[in-house]
């Protein structure tokens, strides 16, 4: 195991007091928007309590697919464009808006408080090609209730379909339902530039997210990088690899197995000469 995620499976600052009833009540009062140094050039505006692992650890936190991410960011053509869904703070996000400043970054994210900050460091940073929606990513796009959660920022999800939240599961407590737009992805590349890099990090709701990207997935053939858990994650697989796609697994090298949860798809046509070589490099044999 990394020490990065030893630290924070085991002294994240709320392992313990995230637990507790008083604690999540009490979170709103101190938990106030700051602006922090997570290994970025410039500083961006996170939550002091719920977002202190990215400032004590590092944005990348030792993830792996943060390089892999990198390399794909760098595969992108001139003018290209990302879209993160999903986004919280927007580490993958401003990450891309360092790296590539000449391609279109679009952030979609439902949560009103996660929208805030990426819009006051998208301002601070100057950044003219940088969007962000206050959407959730779905199959269709309309209206839905999304739970949102306060005691960590990092599993709110669309209410009611995937059964008891996270919240509800792991620290007994329901979280503040409001009504949310959500957009599919076809609808986004009919607005925006067609993405040629594709992140999803919805908590369960990625199935969803790729019905709703049906026509993007066979015209543009744009490489993803996503989380999904098993039993679902097998019909996605599936479904991508009819489309020719082909997947690894993220976080380990090689191919993608039933257990893994973090997964790269890229179609043949994606593969550039550089971006095999550096694949290859981090482990992923292309």
């Amino acid at each position: 195991m990394r020490l990065a995620g030893y630290i924070r499976k085991r002294w994240h600052p709320l392992h313990r007091l995230r637990k507790q009833a008083w604690f999540i009540r009490a979170l709103p009062w101190f938990d106030v928007p700051i602006l922090a140094r997570v290994g970025f050039r410039r500083p961006i505006y996170l939550r002091l309590i719920t977002h202190s692992p990215f400032y004590l650890l590092g944005y990348r936190m030792g993830s792996r697919a943060f390089d892999v991410f990198e390399a794909l960011i760098h595969d992108l053509p001139r003018d290209g464009c990302f879209y993160d869904i999903g986004s919280n703070i927007g580490v993958y996000s401003f990450a891309a808006c360092e790296w590539r400043p000449d391609i279109t970054v679009l952030s979609v994210e439902p949560d009103p408080d996660l929208v805030k900050l990426l819009n006051r460091t998208s301002k601070r940073w100057g950044l003219k090609r940088h969007r962000v929606l206050p959407a959730a990513a779905s199959d269709v796009g309309g209206e839905t209730l999304f739970e949102i959660d306060r005691s960590t920022s990092a599993t709110g999800q669309i209410a009611g379909k995937e059964g008891e939240s996270f919240q509800q599961r792991h620290f007994g407590v329901l979280g503040q339902r409001i009504t949310v737009r959500t957009v599919s992805v076809d609808e986004l590349a009919e607005r925006f530039p067609s993405p040629g890099l594709v992140k999803v990090d919805v908590e369960g709701h990625e199935d969803a997210v790729f019905e709703g990207a049906i026509a993007t997935l066979a015209a543009r053939r744009p490489t993803w990088i996503f989380e999904s858990f098993a039993p679902k994650n097998r019909q996605m697989r599936l479904r991508l690899e009819g489309l020719d796609y082909l997947l690894w697994d993220v976080d380990r090298p090689g191919r993608v197995t039933d257990e893994t949860t973090n997964f790269l798809a890229i179609h043949p046509d994606r593969l550039s000469v550089v971006l095999r070589k550096r694949l290859n490099e981090l482990g992923i044999a292309v």
